[in-house]
């Protein structure tokens, strides 16, 4: 799916591996469309998940951070995760200008914070072909 949100990023969606349902256990990754200023070397994407999105305090499982290569208007995928087992889950990608570390809410004054909600199928199973 897509959901573009206001400021700097956007969330394009989480999508499994495999192109199919999102099912607890498989790989899945993020994909978000941001706006890097100038060549885009200062701006880093942190990407983060939690499986339980409706119980504050939220606690984000870090996923992983990317940098981007380019200015301008730029897709930057999270490296892949396994899901885990939880029906509601969230994923939200922190970008950042500058900075060393990695967060989940920065706040920096160029810095945008953006979350999505997703349902992930945990009963879901396949059987193989030769069954």
């Amino acid at each position: 799916g897509t959901s573009v949100l206001a400021g700097r990023g956007g969330m394009n969606g989480a999508n499994s591996t495999s192109n199919t349902h999102l099912v607890a256990g498989q790989e899945a990754h993020v994909v978000a469309k941001v706006w890097a200023y100038g060549n885009g070397e200062s701006d880093t994407a942190d990407f983060y998940y939690t499986t339980n999105p409706t119980v504050l305090p939220l606690n984000w499982t870090y996923i992983g951070s990317e940098t981007l290569s380019g200015g301008g208007y730029q897709y930057v995928t999270s490296p892949s995760f396994t899901l885990p087992s939880a029906e509601e889950q969230a994923v939200r990608v922190n970008f950042r200008h500058k900075g060393s570390e990695p967060s989940s809410c920065s706040g920096g004054s160029f810095d945008d914070t953006d979350d999505l909600m997703v349902r992930c199928d945990y009963s879901f199973f396949t059987l193989s072909p030769h069954d």
